[in-house]
Order: C-alpha cells, then sequence, then structure tokens
C-alpha cells in the first residue's frame, strides 16, 4: 500500500493498523474499545491524524481461575451454513505472582454467491471462507511494582472468492463475443477463473511496567508478520485493455489472474514515562 492510514487501530499497546488492510481481528474476550477523536499524532504517531481506536482486551486475571465459551449456528437462505466457536481460560500460577490467558477461535462464514462458469457450470457459494485464530498472554510480577506480559497473536482468515454480483460481463455477452449472452440473476458473477483471499496474521509483544514513586516507566515491544494475498479473475480487464491497444480479438478472449499481494514484517519498540499522583502535572 502507497498511502498512509489515517485512523490508527491499537491492540491493547501494539499498532496493527495498515493502510487498506487493517486486519480483521476476532475480538473475542474484549474489555472495551477506545475512541479518540483525531488528531492523535503525538500519542500514537502519524496514523492517526483522523483519530485512533484502540481495542482494550482483557489482561490475565492473577487471582482466580476462568473460562468462557461461546458458539453459533446460522444457516443462509440460498447459501450455505455458517457459525464459529469461541473459548477462553485463565489459570494463575506461583501463588497469584503470574496468570496465564488463552483465547482460541474458529469461524466459518457462509457463502451466498454463485458463479457461472464455462459451459454452463455453476459453482455455488464461492465466497464462503474461514477465520482461525488464537491468542496468548502470559502475565508475571515479580515485585509489586513490577508487571512483564508477553503475548502472541496468530490468525488465518481464507476465503474463496468475493461478495460481488455481476449485471455485465464481458465474457457474458453478445457484443464483444459470439458466445450467447448470460442473463445474470441476484448474486451471481461470472468467472475464467477462481478468486481467493488470504490473510496470515502474527504479533509477538511484550508489555513491561515498572512503577516509582511519582512515575510510571512502561516499555512496549512488538512485532508483527503478516502475508496477505487477493486473487481476482482479472479476464474482463486484461481483455478490454488488449482491445485498446489494437490486440487480436483472440487476445480478448484469454483469461488472467490478477495476484495482488502484501507482505509486512514490522518491528515497533516504544518507552514512555507517565506521572502517576494526583497532581497537575
Amino acid at each position: 500500500p502507497g498511502v498512509k492510514e489515517q485512523v490508527g487501530i491499537y491492540l491493547d499497546e501494539s499498532v496493527i493498523s495498515l493502510s487498506l488492510f487493517t486486519p480483521d481481528l476476532d475480538l473475542y474476550d474484549l474489555r472495551r474499545v477506545e475512541t479518540l477523536r483525531g488528531p492523535q499524532g503525538t500519542l500514537f504517531g502519524s496514523g492517526s491524524i483522523g483519530g485512533t481506536i484502540r481495542y482494550i482486551t482483557n489482561e490475565p486475571n492473577l487471582d482466580r481461575t476462568e473460562s468462557s465459551f461461546e458458539g453459533e449456528f446460522s444457516s443462509i437462505e440460498d447459501g450455505s451454513t455458517a457459525g464459529h466457536a469461541k473459548a477462553m481460560f485463565n489459570a494463575p500460577f506461583a501463588d497469584g505472582a503470574g496468570a496465564l490467558r488463552v483465547v482460541g477461535y474458529y469461524t466459518r462464514y457462509g457463502g451466498f454467491i454463485d458463479a457461472l462458469r464455462e459451459g454452463g457450470r455453476v459453482d455455488e457459494d464461492v465466497n464462503n471462507g474461514s477465520r482461525t485464530g488464537f491468542r496468548a498472554a502470559l502475565t508475571f510480577e515479580p515485585a509489586d511494582n513490577i508487571s512483564l506480559t508477553p503475548r502472541i497473536i496468530y490468525q488465518e482468515i481464507e476465503t474463496d472468492g468475493f461478495n460481488r454480483q455481476e449485471v455485465f460481463n464481458l465474457f457474458a455477452n453478445p457484443y464483444t463475443t459470439q458466445r450467447p449472452p448470460v442473463e445474470f440473476e441476484e448474486r451471481e458473477q461470472f468467472l475464467l477463473r477462481n478468486e481467493a483471499f488470504e490473510d496470515e496474521f502474527m504479533l509477538a509483544d511484550l508489555t513491561a511496567t515498572v512503577g516509582f514513586d511519582f512515575f510510571d516507566l512502561t516499555s512496549v515491544t512488538s512485532y508483527t508478520d503478516r502475508d496477505v494475498l487477493v486473487s481476482r479473475d482479472a479476464s474482463a480487464l486484461s481483455g478490454s485493455v488488449s482491445v485498446d491497444l489494437g490486440f487480436p480479438d483472440q487476445a480478448v478472449l484469454l483469461p488472467s489472474n490478477l495476484r495482488d499481494t502484501t507482505a509486512v514484517q514490522q518491528f515497533t519498540q516504544e518507552v514512555r514515562l507517565s506521572s502517576n499522583t494526583e497532581g497537575a502535572i
């Protein structure tokens, strides 16, 4: 992406926003959402000129063991089935000096778009997909004024197509080819090539806090590794361009695939001092 995001998105202390491709993370076991009016460049960087949104997750609980579960199942008319299963487990250890909190989830997206193919074949519900991931955080407090929280987050999103409905296609009409016309109904598209969307996201961060008499020292270290693939059927695009460039008519019928890939490896380090008194400063 060649442009900078205008609203910063943070998961707790770590930035996750990326222009055009901010990850769609599952927010199960969330404590609250903070919406900060922009500009927020001083505290949150250049990508927060329009403001900042912070998703605050529940931290590991050092006092007690707890767990939760959520499940859902649904069915789409003229489509496929969908649903999700999500769970959380928290366990303290070392006599309350530490705790581990783990969240896992799986979501199945129901498809409702049908793809018309060559020869009259129909692929149903091509926009179905899934989201799978986990979040694991470990908090350890070796002293009353010291807290260490390493965490890892991993998520995969995969879909077999896009939520697109067509009413006209270069390869399904009698004006540009000799093929019989195709009458599109609701939630239909025409494909010569398979389409897909894939997003693999990993975030590892460490938040360390040391409390002093008049201020707190906080260090946030994070590393993001992300791979995004947007694979589209570009046959209509390349076919129309071939006409403008004067290629033979046969070039119009050549199927083509557009694969837009984005790879991000990002390391950030933040150190801040903040007063912990009730004074004006």
